[in-house]
């Protein structure tokens, strides 16, 4: 079956290059699904949006124009079901997706075009499909790759309205001017010649891709560094927390130390038994208060003291094993972050819990095989989303927290260590190993 080479481009290359781009960027943004039915629901539009562009094909003009913004609501409607990034995220990479479908087939189709002129035998349905496969895998392989870190660490750009705006807007104003060549208008934008006509389109779709693609990496960096600057901020306010909590336990140390000597005045005088019953259980509440938390490390036991008194605010059971001269080689800067962002998230979780008897953390520092081995976990209750192996905020101002896992994974690598972490049958675990210095 022979190819009409001076029409438009077929609308099967339309909608599959339309397909690809939705798939593409869909790895920018979180999942709503699972992956079984994320990947059914992707093969299951496939067909869809080829059989609406076979039924909509052979229109020129207005009635052109209204089939390819529906096609283009089909996109949005696709990329937003199948994400859980919501509206703005969605019309963001919905409008990158439909610039860069229509660019990968202006250009295969003038690729091909060239080439069936060129050499007759190519002018054939199965080798134009096989072409255009050839041609896509390359075209959204450039883009997988140059994208690829977004990938790797999810969405790292959080669209604003307006910065979901400008992209629509950049994507129909591109569609617009590629337009102009074939819309039968005399303008100094268009071509008098076939040729011509497919040199407008497709130049003018691979500047408006190039358009955005440099907004997103604008975007990219300047949420990275809102990003570094939260986390700075975030870890100076747990080491500014350590240093007041290292204050008040000096000035609550002192008071308790003066309760001593009242006490011992008082057991001087000729008291009632209820008033040594009293004063037995006072002095009980001292020496357990005294005891708590010596694990060979000052800085330690001032934050594991701080979070245990608010522990005991939330009835919450916090229970420690630990051999702090493990992290004698650790700055206390960093001992502050780990233990004060693991334990405030583990207080977060678990008070969340209605029985009291379920607030539960426990906190075991021990030495394995040459590394401290650092294990907090805490009980929980619901669901734990995982998202690039870190646990999903959840948090309604997603932008400005989620910082406490990533604190603590690039801190422990200062140290060459690793961060794991396992959420399953009510036990959240975050465990790390950091070589011991010889």
């Amino acid at each position: 079956m022979g190819i009409d080479l001076g029409g438009n481009i077929p609308r099967i290359c339309t909608a599959v290059a339309d397909w690809c781009a939705c798939v593409l960027f869909l790895q920018h943004m979180q999942h709503r699904f699972e992956l079984k039915k994320h990947v059914a629901l992707c093969g299951l539009f496939l067909p869809v949006i080829v059989l609406y562009m076979q039924l909509t094909g052979g229109k020129d003009g207005i009635l052109f124009n209204v089939f390819m913004a529906i096609s283009a609501v089909m996109m949005f409607g696709f990329m937003f079901l199948l994400s859980g990034s919501g509206v703005y995220n969605s019309l963001y990479y919905c409008s990158r997706a439909f610039l860069l479908a229509g660019f990968s087939a202006s250009f295969f189709w003038q690729l091909y075009s060239f080439m069936s002129e060129q050499n007759s035998n190519l002018n054939a349905f199965w080798k134009m499909i096989l072409i255009m496969i050839c041609d896509y895998i390359i075209i959204y392989g450039i883009f997988f790759l140059m994208d690829k870190s977004d990938f790797d660490e999810g969405s790292l750009v959080r669209i604003s309205p307006m910065e979901a705006v400008i992209s629509v807007l950049v994507a129909y104003f591109i569609y617009i001017l590629s337009s102009i060549s074939y819309a039968g208008i005399r303008s100094p934008f268009g071509g008098s010649s076939q040729a011509d006509q497919f040199n407008v389109r497709t130049f003018v779709y691979l500047a408006g891709v190039a358009i955005q693609t440099a907004y997103h990496y604008q975007q990219r960096e300047l949420y990275a560094e809102k990003q570094s600057i939260a986390m700075r901020n975030m870890l100076k306010m747990q080491y500014n927390n350590y240093r007041i909590g290292k204050e008040s336990i000096e000035v609550v140390n002192q008071k308790y130390h003066d309760l001593k000597h009242q006490i011992a005045v008082l057991r001087a005088q000729s008291d009632p038994d209820k008033r040594n019953a009293y004063l037995d259980k006072m002095e009980e509440e001292i020496k357990s208060y005294e005891a708590q938390n010596k694990t060979g490390n000052e800085v330690l036991d001032i934050i594991l003291t701080t979070k245990a008194l608010q522990c005991q605010k939330e009835s919450i059971q916090l229970s420690v094993v630990a051999d702090g001269k493990l992290l004698d080689n650790i700055d206390e800067i960093d001992i502050s972050t780990i233990f004060g962002n693991a334990i405030d998230n583990a207080i977060e979780s678990v008070k969340k819990i209605k029985d009291k008897e379920k607030r539960l953390i426990h906190v075991v520092i021990s030495g394995q095989k040459g590394f401290a081995h650092i294990l907090i976990s805490n009980c929980y209750e619901g669901e734990i989303k995982m998202v690039n192996g870190l646990p999903k905020t959840t948090k309604k101002n997603k932008e400005y927290h989620g910082f406490g896992i990533k604190g603590i994974k690039e801190t422990v690598l200062k140290y060459d260590g690793s961060t794991t972490i396992k959420a399953e049958n009510g036990w959240f675990e975050l465990r790390i190993l950091i070589p011991l210095k010889k």
